[in-house]
């Protein structure tokens, strides 16, 4: 290879290398068996509680209440908002907001790798949100339902709101 050609090449390979360093790791979830891949999870902490968030063609939500971004252990999921339990929600593409169940009897497996949390999330039903007929002003669980599970890693940096 000619001198000139080796050290483009070399040059490119150092930036490839450099534009990958801090990136996310690939978080992989199912919606009713459809599979999403991206890196593009943002981190916030706000008051106490941390949140995963991602926004694409469609929302999702895991929120760990006073729990920070646990690295370790079994984080109960619910649909309250009790300390050191972790909620999850989706907004499909129509619109639709499905979260845990109140019958949820769930954990969010947290580990640590590569100083930053792994969150395993096991095959839950998530309920349709829609508005209650008494009350205009609140929601109550539907009848309809989602598949959701998967593997989400913690974002690098963080936002605190």
């Amino acid at each position: 290879m000619p001198k000139k050609y080796l050290s483009l090449f070399a040059s490119l390979l150092l930036l490839f290398s450099a534009c990958n360093k801090d990136r996310n790791k690939k978080s992989t979830f199912y919606i009713d068996g459809k599979q999403y891949e991206t890196r593009k999870f943002e981190a916030y902490v706000m008051s106490g509680n941390s949140e995963m968030t991602y926004s694409g063609s469609e929302f999702v939500s895991l929120v760990f209440f006073d729990a920070g971004f646990s690295k370790s252990g079994a984080i109960p999921i619910s649909n309250s908002t009790q300390p050191a339990t972790a909620n999850i929600g989706v907004i499909l593409g129509d619109g639709k907001i499905y979260i845990v169940s109140s019958y949820t009897n769930a954990v969010v497996s947290a580990t640590e790798e590569n100083g930053l949390g792994k969150y395993t999330i096991e095959p839950i039903w998530l309920r349709i949100r829609v508005p209650d007929p008494s009350d205009s002003t609140k929601a109550i669980e539907g009848n309809d339902s989602i598949r959701f599970w998967g593997t989400i890693y913690e974002a690098k940096d963080k936002t605190i709101r």
